[in-house]
């Protein structure tokens, strides 16, 4: 679980991920929690999932966002 926290500067050019947080091989579900969350300054998108699929992190209620790049990754 991720509260109401800021992530900054995540990410380098040669990362295999391609997100702050990245979702490998499954779909984001109700295990992991990013709630009120401040990404910000990150090289790539704040989250990444399989298919481009960011989860309830990204629907506004969960009041997560973004500064200088998307806060879901695109779909591969």
């Amino acid at each position: 679980m991720l509260e109401d926290c800021t992530i900054s500067d995540a990410g380098r050019d040669e990362s295999s991920g391609r997100g702050a947080v990245t979702y490998y091989g499954a779909k984001p579900g109700p295990a992991v929690v990013i709630t009120g969350t401040t990404f910000k300054n990150n090289k790539q998108a704040a989250i990444s999932g399989a298919e481009g699929d960011c989860g309830d992190a990204v629907k506004a209620q969960s009041k997560n966002k973004s500064e200088g790049a998307p806060l879901c990754g695109p779909k591969e």
